[in-house]
């Protein structure tokens, strides 16, 4: 149940962050703020990341291991697909016409990935996906109207 509240202060912060974006970006080029944000953001991770690794005991293999394996390189082009989305995303913020908008990425998000998933990853689609997948594109539509 932990995940639970895992869940909620992610929202939270999500919730905050586009506020704090939306607000940020006025007058400044979007990919400059997001490069600023993005900073932050690899800051706080080496550090956390840094911390961890020195914790458990460092081992180099365990720094090292993840860039020359398949899952490695999943991850790797993972976040390579977080950052462009990331840029889409900004520039939702940026030109969208209001705050509502920012939203509608995450929830699209909701329907497709159930359906990349069950065509790269053979993962089943349950009964319940298509009415929700109908309910989260009404809900996207009716946000932009």
């Amino acid at each position: 149940m932990l995940w639970m509240l895992f869940v909620v202060l992610s929202a939270l912060m999500t919730a905050l962050m586009v506020i704090l974006d939306r607000f940020g970006i006025q007058g400044l080029d979007p990919v400059l703020a997001l490069t600023i944000q993005m900073l932050i953001v690899n800051i706080f991770l080496v550090a956390i990341c840094v911390t961890t690794i020195f914790y458990k005991g460092f081992d180099a293999r365990t720094v090292i291991q993840p860039f020359f394996s398949w899952r490695g390189l999943s991850t790797i082009a993972a976040g390579i697909a977080g950052g462009i989305s990331w840029i889409f995303y900004i520039f939702v913020l940026r030109y969208g016409p209001k705050t509502s908008v920012a939203f509608i990425p995450d929830q699209l998000s909701l329907v497709l990935t159930p359906l990349l998933a069950s065509f790269f990853l053979r993962e089943p689609l349950t009964a319940s996906y298509i009415p929700s997948a109908i309910f989260i594109i009404l809900g996207s539509w009716l946000t932009c109207l």
